[in-house]
């Protein structure tokens, strides 16, 4: 402990308290940290010393008025006590810190499946309900692209953009998505090729939207394929 020469001082940086008979007890720290731990351990035997040269003259502490009969010497239990001390304490700390690794395990274990449920909904399924095209089609033309594609289903993974099913927009080049969707925004998703990307006879353009914003489990998408235009709704999954 320090001297400072100042008693009221000392005590304060003891962390002591001054009782009516001048005894003194340690202060216990409010939380724990090492630092304060060690030094609350070491008043503490500072405290015991001090208790038993006071009951011990032979120690070289004041002699209380009355006390004609020998004390016995307690030192020995002093430092047993104080072994005792410091090591119930380290043994609670250590029981505290495996607690505390155990439950951040848990913890990150019980994060992680959250956020693999939620990356696994985020997926869509989605109907085609709608067809149009900007060319000219005659009506059996349109009957029959309409028995291929009205009431069929695709698949959209929201990470990547890709699609799969009965529309799909990855042939020689992988789509990009612009946006993964939101509460504000919707899902959207390209995918260009150009004439050396592919075969060389062509290009193609496709553009996926889904309103991730609205409120309702099902969400509208456009879908365009080049000058043809598919619409329908969106699911998770």
């Amino acid at each position: 402990m320090l001297a400072t020469g100042n008693r009221s001082s000392d005590l304060r940086l003891a962390g002591e308290v001054s009782n009516p008979d001048h005894s003194y007890r340690p202060l216990k720290p409010p939380s724990f940290c090492l630092p304060c731990e060690l030094i609350h351990i070491l008043d503490q035997y500072e405290y015991l010393t001090r208790a038993t040269r006071q009951a011990n003259p032979a120690q070289g502490g004041a002699r209380p008025a009355g006390a004609d009969v020998a004390q016995p010497d307690r030192s020995g239990e002093v430092g047993k006590d104080f072994t005792r001390a410091v090591s119930n304490r380290l043994s609670k700390q250590a029981r505290q810190m495996k607690t505390i690794q155990e439950l951040r395990f848990l913890v990150g274990v019980t994060l992680s499946l959250i956020a693999f449920s939620a990356f696994s909904a985020a997926d869509y399924r989605c109907i085609v309900a709608r067809r149009i095209s900007a060319g000219h089609e005659t009506l059996a033309v349109q009957k029959m692209h309409d028995n291929t594609y009205i009431g069929k289903e695709f698949t959209v993974e929201r990470q990547t953009g890709l699609m799969a099913g009965i529309l799909k927009n990855s042939y020689f080049t992988k789509p990009q998505v612009i946006d993964s969707g939101s509460s504000d925004n919707s899902f959207k998703a390209i995918t260009s090729m150009r004439l050396e990307e592919g075969l060389g006879s062509g290009t193609n353009i496709y553009a996926l939207t889904i309103n991730e914003y609205e409120s309702s489990d099902k969400k509208g998408f456009v879908f365009l394929q080049n000058d043809v235009v598919y619409l329908g709704t969106c699911k998770h999954f």
